[in-house]
């Protein structure tokens, strides 16, 4: 079951719906790709302010089997798509799979995507943790035809799995990162970087804005938005299986204590897969899947 903490996001929904008397039929923006965006929870559709929409997916490749980015663009408001190139986002990267897009554009609309996937034994890549994926960076300026060489986010020495990437960027153009990050063994925490939209300078090192915690040890599926005050909202699945959420302003230099289990339902039952969302009034939605004692699943 799909739970809203607050009833506003479902008025939102259905306003958006009415002002147009109903939604538009659905519009095919690719039949080349096989896996869409059905992987983790990062914005895949931006708009940039000329109008134009850009949508990121994954594509399985016929030939190696590898999962790949590819972008898409629409000049009408969705009603007809055309993919920007018919190769992959990133060129270097035909061994291995890039999966979990999260896609945000900035002022000068210029395009900024991470993503999750191998990269070992390519330059630029730390293979201490072998075979183990992790968060990597590309940006294009406005249009998407041409991207800038791939960048390895700041991962932790222990080297484990980096993934499930979430994107946003601030009104001074400053990018936003958070994604789940592997300590040790079962160990997993969320982890937040930053970096301004235009510098040469790179990501920050990263800091633990969740976790680890007490047993089972871990926080997953993370998603971050931010509001007009410049504070940064994050809510992700955690310890006994329920929602968390914590908070920080873009100038402080750590996040606020964790706020656990965010749903009400204590650790009866299992709540995941939080997705957060702010509206013009600041007020925060969070959306979550799980369950409650009317539901078996």
């Amino acid at each position: 079951m799909r739970r809203l903490l607050s009833s506003s996001l479902a008025a939102l929904i259905l306003a958006a719906a009415c002002a147009t008397d109903a939604f538009a039929a659905a519009v095919v923006v690719s039949t080349s790709v096989l896996n869409g965006t059905r992987d983790a929870a990062g914005r895949k559709l931006v708009k940039t302010s000329n109008g134009d929409l850009y949508s990121v997916r994954v594509g399985t490749d016929a030939i190696t089997g590898n999962q790949h980015l590819y972008l898409s663009r629409s000049n009408d408001q969705g009603s007809t798509w055309a993919q920007v190139s018919t190769s992959p986002i990133v060129h270097d990267r035909d061994a291995f799979d890039q999966v979990e897009a999260s896609l945000a554009v900035d002022s000068a609309d210029g395009l900024h995507l991470v993503w999750s996937g191998n990269c070992q034994g390519l330059s630029g890549c730390s293979d201490a943790g072998g075979a183990e994926a992790k968060v990597q960076y590309s940006s294009s300026p406005a249009g998407g035809t041409a991207w800038g060489k791939w960048r390895q986010i700041p991962a932790n020495a222990y080297e484990g799995f980096e993934g499930e990437p979430q994107l946003v960027i601030d009104g001074n153009d400053v990018l936003h990162l958070v994604w789940t990050g592997q300590n040790s063994g079962t160990d997993y925490a969320i982890r937040y970087s930053s970096r301004s939209a235009q510098s040469a300078s790179f990501w920050v090192a990263f800091s633990t804005a969740m976790g680890p915690g007490t047993s089972p040890n871990h926080y997953l599926t993370p998603s971050l938005t931010i509001d007009t005050t410049g504070m940064l909202h994050l809510v992700a699945y955690g310890n006994n299986a329920q929602i968390h959420y914590s908070s920080k302003a873009i100038s402080a230099s750590s996040w606020t204590g964790v706020t656990q289990d965010i749903s009400g339902y204590a650790a009866i039952y299992d709540q995941r897969e939080p997705v957060i969302a702010v509206d013009a009034a600041n007020q925060l939605h969070v959306a979550w899947h799980g369950r409650d004692a009317g539901e078996s699943d």
